[in-house]
C-alpha cells in the first residue's frame, strides 16, 4: 500500500512523555496502489519503557485498510500493532523484553 511521508507525533504509556528529539520517516515508493517500505527513525529525550506504546500520526493517504507488519530489525518493537488508516495512524509498542528505548539512541 501507498503512504504519504508525512510527520508524525509520539507519545508514552507512561504518566510523563519523553520528547522526540530525532524524527525521520521515509518511504520506498510513493506511487499509489503500489506496496511501499516505511522508514522511521525515532530517538526520546528520556528512556522509554519496555511496554510503552508509541503512536505514530500523520500518516494519511495509504490504501491499506488492513494489518499493517511493523518489522523491528533491531528487535525493539512488539510485531503487534494497531493500524488505523481512517485516521493515519499506528501505534506500536517498545518491546519488553529489551529493556525499553534508551535516550538520545535513534
Amino acid at each position: 500500500s501507498s503512504s504519504s511521508s508525512s510527520s508524525s507525533s509520539s507519545s508514552s504509556s507512561s504518566s510523563s512523555s519523553p520528547a522526540v528529539e530525532v524524527m525521520k520517516i521515509g518511504q520506498s515508493n510513493p506511487v499509489a496502489g503500489t506496496v511501499t517500505v516505511m522508514t522511521v527513525t525515532l530517538a526520546f529525550s528520556t528512556a522509554v519503557p519496555g511496554g510503552s506504546t508509541i503512536t505514530l500520526s500523520g500518516l494519511s493517504g495509504s490504501g491499506s485498510a488492513g494489518a499493517v507488519t511493523v518489522e523491528s530489525v533491531s528487535g525493539l518493537f512488539e510485531s503487534a500493532t494497531v493500524w488505523n488508516g481512517g485516521a493515519g495512524t499506528l501505534e506500536v509498542t517498545v518491546s519488553s523484553g529489551g529493556g525499553g528505548l534508551e535516550a538520545g539512541s535513534e
